[in-house]
C-alpha cells in the first residue's frame, strides 16, 4: 500500500513536471552582473588543500590543516588566518609581508607549489601589498629560509586563478 502511495506520489510530481512551463522566467534566469560579481569576491579569497600542508604557527608550532576550502584573511603584518567552511576551528599561520605588481581592487588568495615542492599560500591586497605563508607536505620540506615566489610566479598563480584551474 505505502509502495503504491509512494509511487503514485512520484507519479504524479513527474507528470506536473512535464506540464509546468517551460518558458517560466523565474526558471531560465541567468544570474545578474552583481550576483556573479560576488560570487567571484566569495572565491577569490579563498584556497582548497588536496593534500596535507605543514605550516609554522605564530609560536612556532606545526599547523596542518584538513584536505578542503578555506577562506584567507590577514592577521596583522605577520600572519594569515585559514577559516574552513563548514568547520569552527580556525588556523593561524606564520607569513612575511611582500609587495606585488598586480592590479587588484580586492584580496585574492592564491595557492602554489614552487620547485622545491613547496606550498605557498598568499593573500594579495589591493595597493600591492600582501602576505605570504609557505608550508610543506611529505614531498618538500624547508632546508635552509624558503625563497618567496618571484613575481613571475605570483602572475602566473593570478592568471589560473582567473582562469578557474587549481
Amino acid at each position: 500500500m505505502a509502495a503504491r502511495l509512494t509511487f503514485g506520489l512520484i507519479a504524479l510530481f513527474t507528470v506536473g513536471l512535464s506540464l509546468a512551463p517551460i518558458d517560466n522566467p523565474s526558471w531560465s534566469q541567468t544570474p545578474s552582473s552583481e550576483t556573479v560579481d560576488l560570487l567571484r569576491a566569495e572565491t577569490a579569497n579563498t584556497i582548497s588543500f588536496r593534500e596535507k600542508v605543514a605550516f609554522i604557527g605564530p609560536s612556532g608550532e606545526e599547523i596542518i590543516p584538513s584536505i578542503g576550502t578555506y577562506k584567507v584573511e590577514p592577521v596583522g603584518p605577520s600572519a594569515l588566518r585559514l577559516i574552513p567552511f563548514g568547520k569552527e576551528e580556525a588556523f593561524v599561520i606564520k607569513a612575511q609581508s611582500r609587495k606585488h605588481d598586480e592590479d587588484i581592487g580586492t584580496p585574492i588568495a592564491l595557492m602554489a607549489i614552487d620547485d622545491k615542492e613547496l606550498f605557498h599560500v598568499v593573500l594579495l591586497l589591493p595597493e600591492q601589498q600582501g602576505l605570504e605563508a609557505i608550508g610543506f607536505s611529505t614531498r618538500g620540506r624547508f632546508r635552509a629560509s624558503p625563497e618567496l615566489l618571484s613575481a613571475t610566479q605570483l602572475h602566473e598563480a593570478l592568471m589560473r586563478k582567473k582562469a578557474g584551474q587549481p
